[in-house]
């Protein structure tokens, strides 16, 4: 994961996903697709896939096997580049313009980068049963963060081994920015536990049929 600026000063977010540039395409241009990876469980889910990536959108290259470009509703720019067996997957945040969604830009900003790296876990774990999620609020401190982990700093592939909020965790590290940290958790099967320091929110995602498990989990971690 790496954030840049555009030439129009705007944010770039890039991230390097282990696989085709096709699969990556239909994870993107798919209901069901997006629904795996995208936002989180809720009543509206559906509605917001519809209105963000079926309306009003722009897509260029669908059939060229090298480089392909989506425009969602809203101006944010997908470009994919194909990289041998991975994509370069780039997101180019819309400008500022005055409208009252430039109050939640940076809020927008972050969702973004949270929502890629559920697209690059999906695509690389290639889970087949039933997403899950589990959206907590708690103010979690960075450097206590790593600390509990067993982490004297947080880099990306980077193994760990701790407790966090009462459960015992290990695994990887996914990715790492300023503002957040995606963490691959072995004992979930692997879940994918994304946390937003700024935001003070946690967001889970695990792929499980077991119910008892799941419900279990977000009892525990809501408490």
């Amino acid at each position: 994961m790496n954030i840049a600026k555009s030439s129009n000063n705007t944010p770039v977010i890039t991230t390097i996903i282990e696989a085709s540039i096709e699969d990556v395409w239909k994870a993107l241009r798919e209901r069901e697709k997006l629904a795996r990876w995208f936002g989180w469980n809720y009543s509206g889910l559906e509605a917001e896939i519809n209105e963000i990536f079926f309306t009003n959108v722009r897509e260029e290259g669908v059939s060229d096997a090298t480089r392909r470009r989506l425009s969602v509703n809203g101006g944010d720019t997908f470009i994919l580049t194909a990289q041998d067996d991975k994509t370069a997957l780039q997101l180019v945040r819309r400008p500022l313009d005055g409208t009252p969604e430039d109050n939640y830009y940076e809020t927008i900003t972050e969702g973004w980068i949270s929502f890629i790296e559920h697209l690059r876990f999906m695509l690389e774990h290639q889970p087949i049963s039933t997403r899950r999620t589990i959206v907590a609020h708690r103010k979690l401190e960075r450097d206590a963060t790593w600390r509990a982990l067993g982490l004297p700093d947080a880099r990306q592939g980077q193994s760990f081994a701790g407790s966090l909020e009462g459960h015992e965790l290990s695994g990887s590290v996914q990715f790492v920015t300023p503002q957040q940290i995606g963490l691959l958790i072995k004992n979930w099967g692997p879940g994918l536990l994304i946390i937003q320091f700024g935001e003070n929110m946690q967001l889970l995602t695990i792929y499980t049929s077991d119910t008892e498990f799941f419900n279990s989990l977000s009892n525990e971690w809501k408490s």
